[in-house]
């Protein structure tokens, strides 16, 4: 499972994915959260995605820059928008 986004709403839902004791990696294209941590989870690129197979992925991004380009994102990384949750 891979949790893309830094921001409020990704925090929000990181905090319930590690209460449920749900295993995930933290993903992000924002240059400055790489490589830093939140809760103690390291923030990787958004390039691990190039080379991960067989997984799920939960977009918790409100920035108005990513929701205007998200399919233009999802195709750069092949993956197919199947179907689109929103986080509160």
């Amino acid at each position: 499972l891979y949790l893309w986004g830094a921001g409020r709403k990704a925090k929000e839902l990181a905090k319930m994915l590690i209460d449920r004791s749900i295993n995930f990696r933290w993903i992000s294209n924002n240059s400055k959260k790489i490589g830093k941590k939140i809760y103690d989870i390291p923030i990787l690129s958004t390039k691990v995605l190039e080379r991960a197979h067989d997984f799920q992925l939960i977009t918790a991004i409100s920035a108005q820059s990513f929701q205007n380009n998200k399919k233009l994102l999802f195709e750069e990384y092949n993956l197919a928008e199947r179907a689109l949750y929103e986080f509160l």
